[in-house]
């Protein structure tokens, strides 16, 4: 199966501190992968290295590689980048201006100009999260109107008009309640099938339901890699087992 990712010995410091150490992880094309571990032990950081996020934090340094489809990421116009690596955060980050106009915002600035292909690209991305039956008549209303869950739905939906190739996730559904939490999954489940998503979770349960690899982290590395069934039902590390048996965390 291809490798769409590729980090090898990627080491992150903040200030001189070591927050990632010698990460290597490959990323299936086309799959989802968790990302688990506690608190502080790396995971947003590493999602911020893919899409080179982290370079714009001060004092911060980046040692080792990340290859997209054999491309060092550091040789790509950083644009280029984030089009093709699009990240969805924790807290919904509407614009705030109507949802047609989210919708719309990337698609201009990348020179799309025609109505009729702009709506055509606003309908089916909102389709796409399951969005459109609930505000298709009221698309020019302030998109910081509509619920979290909601709002959650349309930045994912925004992050899909431009077609990138992976789908960066640092913890989407923590804000949200239940209901929200499902429509969620069930977005992301339905987008593998064209897209490649990476998602931070400190919720396992959903780990477990919705990725197809899981790469659990401890102290800024990476602990143990493989295909989800396998690590939560016979890991091999005692770290990664007292982790996921919640005896730590």
């Amino acid at each position: 199966m291809d490798n769409i990712l590729e980090i090898r010995n990627l080491q992150v410091y903040l200030d001189n501190k070591p927050i990632l150490k010698e990460v290597n992880l490959s990323i299936k094309k086309g799959k989802i992968t968790a990302i688990i571990g506690p608190s502080g032990c790396g995971k947003s950081t590493l999602l911020k290295s893919i899409n080179r996020i982290i370079e714009e934090e001060k004092n911060s340094k980046v040692h080792g590689s990340i290859l997209l489809k054999g491309e060092d990421i550091k040789s790509i116009n950083k644009e280029h980048i984030r089009k093709n690596i699009g990240c969805v955060f924790q807290i919904p980050a509407p614009f705030p201006f109507s949802i047609y106009k989210n919708m719309i915002y990337a698609l201009k600035y990348y020179g799309i100009k025609d109505r009729a292909k702009l709506n055509n690209i606003v309908e089916k991305n909102l389709k796409m999260v399951g969005l459109y039956e609930e505000i298709k008549d009221n698309l020019n209303i302030s998109a910081l109107k509509l619920s979290g869950g909601q709002q959650q739905r349309l930045c994912i939906a925004r992050t899909l008009t431009v077609e990138p190739e992976i789908i960066l996730m640092d913890e989407p559904c923590s804000a949200l309640d239940l209901n929200n939490t499902i429509k969620i999954e069930e977005t992301l489940k339905k987008l593998s099938d064209n897209y490649t998503i990476i998602i931070v979770t400190h919720n396992l349960a959903q780990a477990r339901r919705i990725s197809n690899y899981t790469a659990f982290m401890l102290n800024g590395q990476i602990e143990e890699y493989d295909e989800t069934k396998k690590l939560f039902t016979n890991p091999i590390k005692e770290s990664t087992r007292k982790y996921i048996s919640g005896l730590f965390g």
